[in-house]
């Protein structure tokens, strides 16, 4: 049995029951300070047809803190024709879409 307190974070796979809503603030929340310094982040806006096109091209992670998205990564190994050759190598995938909730940066 596991007691939670509150700084446990558990870092796992995204499960049908988490909200890509959620999960989408959260990477758009992360991506903004970016955005506001004049980068062009695609996570700072994307809405949640975008997260799911993400995840369906490899693994989703997600780091949860009492219940909350609090974080994620994506471990993409699926790729598209445009795309660099190396990324479509057997047994390669990219890791990415690194978002963590500003309140735990």
């Amino acid at each position: 049995m596991r007691h939670e307190t509150q700084q446990d974070i558990v870092v796992r796979e995204l499960e049908v029951h988490d909200s890509v809503a959620d999960l989408t603030a959260v990477i758009n929340l992360a991506y903004s300070a970016m955005m506001a310094q004049g980068w062009n982040m695609t996570g700072s806006y994307q809405g949640v047809e975008t997260t799911l096109e993400r995840i369906a091209k490899g693994t989703c992670l997600v780091a949860i803190q009492q219940s909350q998205i609090i974080g994620t990564a994506m471990l993409t190994t699926m790729f598209d024709e445009g795309d660099p050759e190396l990324y479509k190598s057997p047994g390669a995938g990219v890791l990415g879409q690194f978002a963590v909730h500003p309140e735990f940066q």
